[in-house]
């Protein structure tokens, strides 16, 4: 799988959740979590979510 950097811009393909990489969270007993943070407020407040990797696809 290619490697998915903070900064970079991705989407969910399950539920078309769009933003920016801001954090990833390693479990010692399962995979690691990627928080994506919305580029726009949802109601004047900043929206993130978590997905795992293989959720995500890079956005050009």
């Amino acid at each position: 799988m290619e490697e998915i950097k903070l900064g970079e811009r991705v989407r969910s393909r399950a539920s078309r959740f769009t933003g920016t990489l801001t954090g990833i969270c390693h479990y010692l007993y399962s995979e690691p979590k990627y928080q994506v943070t919305a580029d726009i407020p949802v109601n004047g407040k900043t929206q993130t979510e978590w997905f795992s990797f293989r959720e995500l696809e890079r956005v050009d």
